[in-house]
């Protein structure tokens, strides 16, 4: 009877050494698995010309075979969204493309004919944005001025929103930057107040945040957040800006020039309620750790109600 029981106990033991081993594996696993685009070195398992696949993130699509090789991009973009990946190509034509894992759209960017007369004397090639869509059709969303490549317009990342209905670009020329937002169905170009940053969706698309700043270059724009009317992101509102009743009276200026404003901790709950956080610092710029803090402050507003409110 106690062998019986001795051996039962080594059972038991047996049985949660394997399964504490068993929770360590599936958790490390899912932990590589939601870092992939961070750590995991993605390579094409298939080798047919035009295929990527990559068995373990269960993706699989085609591109055109005179892309050559796709290669992961490590350089400018930021590999940090898990709904999208981005790719080099083995094409000097094709210097971008980013693929959107739930929608299986690919952006990408052309290099079209060569433009010269630009500020240095070089010459550039013109660039358009198109659309690769899963069935094989392709189409132009934007190309870039011959004015603005003569200031060395050329795109410098693109992202998709979160379901793939939108385009976000950056645009860099010889001293200062743009960024756009396409709807990818009507290839409508969204109209966006001057020097746009930080960008945000809704999971739904509904509802954009857009972050706006005072470009350095130009004098234009302004430090503000918008939010767009829910269903509508084309149509933003300014939520939150110098202007706010619930900054400090001098919160304009101050001896040594324009005082930082700063938004972050930007979030949009299942309700369309924008979280946000608001710094006023007392330098031109929050980053500079010489200054202090005039203002910090959370804030909610509700896209559906148009109402903001401290939180």
């Amino acid at each position: 009877m106690k062998g019986k029981k001795q051996l039962k106990s080594y059972l038991l033991l047996a049985l949660f050494v394997f399964l504490l081993f068993a929770g360590v594996a599936l958790l490390s696993s899912r932990q590589r698995k939601s870092a992939w685009n961070a750590e995991r070195s993605i390579v094409n398992q298939s080798i047919e010309p035009g295929q990527f696949s990559d068995k373990e993130l269960g993706i699989h699509f085609t591109y055109p075979k005179e892309w050559g090789d796709l290669k992961l991009e490590n350089s400018d973009q930021e590999q940090t969204k898990s709904d999208e990946i981005f790719f080099t190509t083995g094409s000097p034509q094709i210097p971008m493309v980013c693929y959107h894992i739930a929608s299986e759209k690919i952006l990408f960017v052309e290099n079209g004919q060569k433009v010269s007369g630009t500020l240095d004397g070089s010459t550039k090639p013109q660039q358009s944005l198109k659309l690769l869509m899963p069935n094989g059709q392709s189409k132009n969303i934007y190309t870039i001025p011959l004015a603005d490549v003569k200031n060395h317009g050329s795109f410098r990342w693109l992202h998709f929103s979160p379901q793939g209905n939108y385009a976000e670009v950056q645009l860099i020329f010889w001293e200062w930057s743009n960024t756009l937002i396409f709807d990818l169905n009507s290839t409508q170009k969204l109209g966006l107040p001057p020097s746009p940053g930080d960008i945000q969706w809704s999971t739904d698309e509904k509802t954009l945040v857009l972050v706006t700043t005072v470009d350095a270059f130009s004098g234009e724009g302004e430090d503000a957040l918008f939010v767009s009317h829910t269903g509508s992101p084309q149509d933003l509102r300014m939520v939150f800006s110098r202007g706010s009743k619930y900054l400090p009276q001098n919160s304009a200026k101050d001896s040594q020039g324009t005082n930082g404003l700063d938004f972050s901790d930007i979030r949009i709950d299942s309700t369309k309620m924008v979280h946000f956080h608001v710094k006023l610092c007392s330098t031109s710029y929050c980053s500079d750790e010489s200054g202090v803090d005039l203002y910090n402050g959370n804030f909610v507003y509700d896209a559906l109600k148009n109402t903001l409110r401290p939180n």
